[in-house]
Parts: C-alpha cells; sequence; structure tokens
C-alpha cells in the first residue's frame, strides 16, 4: 500500500481509500456521485449520504483520475455516470444536485463531451454494422432454405 500524502491510500483501481481518525475507509467509486471540497474538508457525496474527511482535491485526483471522474470546479469532481444534465456553466446530477462548471474547466468539459459522444457514436456504428450483417447472412439463409423448399418439392429444376 502506497500512502498519498498523509490522508490516503490506493489499492485498488476501483476503490477510493481515504483516513478518518486513525481508521482507513474503503468506498467502490461507482458509488460516489461527486466530491466537494469545503476548506480543508473533503466531502464524498453517495446514494448512502456524505462522508467528510480531512485532505486535499489533488490527493483526491490522484486517485480518480481516469476513472470516470471530472473535475469541474477547483472545489468540485464528479463522477460522470452520475450527471444527468451538462449545461455550459452547470451539471445536473442523478440526485438532483446542480454544480457550477468554473470558466477554467468549461472548455476542458466540452472535450470530455466530445470525446464521450464520439465513443459512443462508434460504438453505434459498430452495432449498427453487426446487426446489418446478421440480417443480410439470415437473408441468405432464408433463400437457401427457399431454394431447397422448392427444389424438393419439383418447383424448380436444379
Amino acid at each position: 500500500c502506497s500512502l498519498v500524502g498523509s490522508e490516503m491510500c490506493i489499492r485498488d483501481r476501483n476503490d477510493f481509500f481515504f483516513h478518518i481518525g486513525k481508521s482507513i475507509q474503503r468506498l467502490y467509486l461507482d458509488e460516489i456521485f461527486y466530491f466537494a471540497c469545503n476548506g480543508k474538508k473533503i466531502e464524498i457525496h453517495t446514494d448512502a449520504g456524505v462522508t467528510t474527511f480531512y485532505g486535499t482535491m489533488q490527493e483526491v485526483v490522484e486517485q480518480v483520475d481516469g476513472k470516470g471522474f471530472w473535475t469541474i470546479h477547483k472545489s468540485y469532481i464528479v463522477n460522470s455516470s452520475y450527471v444527468s444534465i451538462y449545461k455550459y456553466d452547470a451539471v445536473q446530477m442523478t440526485d438532483g444536485t446542480i454544480l457550477p462548471i468554473s470558466q477554467k474547466y468549461r472548455k476542458l468539459m466540452k472535450s470530455c463531451l466530445t470525446e464521450l459522444y464520439r465513443k459512443e457514436w462508434v460504438y453505434c456504428y459498430y452495432v449498427i454494422l453487426l446487426f446489418l450483417w446478421l440480417m443480410q447472412y439470415i437473408f441468405y439463409c432464408l433463400c437457401v432454405f427457399a431454394q431447397t423448399v422448392l427444389e424438393s418439392t419439383g418447383l424448380i429444376k436444379k
């Protein structure tokens, strides 16, 4: 286990570790809606409520970077899976909370959304191609079957 600063510990890619007092706490990343910084305290917002520990947003970034979390403000890091509405200057979380996007992060948010949509379109493109190939194969099989039936009944000759 390697300590990050004096407050957090990194072990597993899908876990977030932090200290409360002398104990190390763990939350699964997919349970976390967002992190909010309030002075030296970090609030972790989940479906179960809010958990608070002492740390910095940089320490949070070090554990969640590249795992679907986006910094939208110096005080907020959001789990993109729980964002229901994206606007130019704010996001709305699935629990209804509206969080501001600072001017500093608006361009980055736009590029993150563009990349997210691009990945979704590429995925949809491949799904459509697979569907079309499958439909073509089914049509071919039906044609072969129909020809076999017609030949066996003597309606057409080989």
